[in-house]
């Protein structure tokens, strides 16, 4: 059994992290940098968390003497930390630690860092940095100076998001160093598909993104970029996915507004992450700005919903389903809605609609099926073109009653307006 060394002056801290930690490791604590010191003369340790923020003797410091030790200079150092501020990160990372924890953990994402660092190990040369970190830190260096300059410029306002692709370190540990690049060129690529720029995307830390969007946007506008940004990230990332592995990638984020909530980039990345917690304690797949009125924050428990109907458009928009079998084709959109809305306490009618008769004017006649639907649905109601001719729609929180009503409705007025008895218009309907 592998072992760790955990200082950290809080009792509670140490106490929670044995009890995640206890089934695979063995854990010796202690909550001062002099008593770890007087350990590490007697056992060398396989992993060391350390605490940053500690009386007499500082993490830093007591990493530095670690250092000074030949037998101990190779350890792999975790920091623990509660602090916000990047330079403390950067600090910690030019000294040589493989990475940062903050605190409070989540135990799932302190498990699964220390089993990278266990696993595959954290030194390949004598500098105590693997090949890999360096290429990332130095990528990462880049484009947070990057990112820096763009936030302090005087003349940018605009949003700084901190993103949480929630799982991303999980899949990259799995699949490899390929699978992190793949990922990271599909959220580039929603991005660009977004906001028609990279928008100085950063590899932050762990599952953390930076982004910067500058004042284009008044913020009804940027409240639907984030909300396509989100749904667009987990769409292509999970897409890609199978399906029998069981891990999902759910993304969140934390806003701060420049000027209003700060000027400079430490303050601002403080505010964004502030938000992020607050996004991650009620729920991931949404997000917070730092500073709401009362108006907003009210909104703020729609916003999973319109993300979920995102989704669904993604899903079904540019792909043509099984026109010989709607059976089928209403199936596979069933599999897909049933995913987004299986947490959901309302009930959900899925109505899949088939144009059949003869071949010309498709587009005419679907330009008259979308007007009727969207004239007979309700406010939160979903619709959206799945096929050549074919048509789906979700209505919220409707009995399978009230759902046959509103789609004979819609056959009827569609009738009414094609004025042609070659053509008809048959449902199915689903519930979830």
């Amino acid at each position: 059994m592998k072992h760790i060394l955990m200082v950290d002056d809080v009792a509670t801290n140490l106490k929670c992290a044995v009890e995640v930690l206890k089934e695979q490791y063995e854990i010796t604590t202690v909550r001062s940098g002099v008593k770890a010191l007087e350990v590490l003369k007697n056992t060398v340790p396989d992993l060391i968390l350390l605490d940053i923020n500690m009386p007499q003797m500082s993490g830093f410091e007591v990493f530095e003497k670690i250092k000074e030790i030949p037998e101990l200079s190779e350890i792999p150092v975790i920091f623990l930390t509660a602090e916000t501020n990047i330079e403390v990160e950067e600090k910690g990372l030019k000294m040589g630690a493989v990475d940062f924890i903050r605190k409070p953990f989540e135990p799932d994402d302190l498990c699964g860092r220390i089993e990278k660092v266990i696993r595959f190990g954290s030194r390949s040369d004598g500098s105590g940095v693997p090949e890999k970190d360096k290429i990332s830190r130095a990528i990462y260096k880049k484009n947070l100076d990057r990112l820096i300059t763009k936030v302090n410029s005087e003349k940018n306002r605009g949003y700084l998001i901190l993103l949480n692709v929630h799982n991303f370190r999980q899949i990259g540990e799995l699949f490899g160093t390929s699978a992190e690049e793949e990922m990271l060129v599909r959220i580039s690529r929603v991005m660009e598909e977004e906001t028609g720029t990279d928008s100085c995307i950063c590899h932050m830390r762990g599952d953390v993104f930076g982004i910067f969007l500058e004042d284009a946007y008044d913020k009804d506008k940027f409240k639907k970029t984030i909300r396509r940004i989100i749904a667009g990230i987990e769409f292509e990332i999970n897409e890609s996915i199978p399906e029998e592995l069981d891990i999902k990638i759910e993304v969140s984020a934390g806003i701060a507004c420049k000027p209003e909530d700060g000027d400079d980039f430490k303050v601002l990345y403080a505010c964004a992450d502030k938000a992020l917690y607050f996004v991650l304690e009620s729920g991931k797949g949404s997000y917070r700005f730092y500073t709401m009125k009362q108006s907003e924050l009210a909104e703020a428990e729609q916003e999973k919903d319109f993300i979920n109907r995102l989704h669904l458009k993604r899903q079904f928009q540019g792909r043509e389903l099984d026109l010989a079998d709607g059976q089928e084709s209403l199936q596979k959109a069933y599999y897909v809605i049933s995913r987004y809305w299986e947490n959901r306490s309302q009930e959900v009618q899925i109505i899949f609609f088939n144009v059949i008769g003869k071949e010309n004017d498709e587009e005419k006649i679907m330009d008259i099926l979308t007007a009727v639907i969207n004239a007979s649905l309700r406010k939160g109601d979903v619709a959206v073109r799945c096929g050549r001719m074919q048509y789906l729609a979700v209505l919220i929180n409707v009995t399978p009653e009230n759902g046959s009503i509103a789609a004979e409705r819609i056959i009827r007025k569609f009738a009414e307006k094609v004025e042609d008895d070659s053509i008809r218009l048959n449902y199915e309907m689903r519930s979830v």
